[in-house]
């Protein structure tokens, strides 16, 4: 029986392939998503986005 996954939903598709590659049955359950807003503010530079692209970037 596979065990839970329990992980950043940043981090797991990463993980999710890492445990699956160490022969172990996983069932992924991400928490923590990111929310992001669609107005206009939301295309301008600023340090968060740049926190939020660094994280990606990281991960892949």
């Amino acid at each position: 029986m596979p065990d839970a996954l329990v992980s950043n939903a940043w981090h797991l598709p990463r993980a999710t392939a890492n445990f699956k590659a160490a022969g172990l049955a996983v069932v992924p359950a991400p928490m923590g998503f990111s929310i992001s807003t669609n107005d206009f503010i939301a295309f301008l530079p600023s340090a968060s986005a740049l926190s939020v692209s660094s994280r990606a970037l990281h991960e892949w």
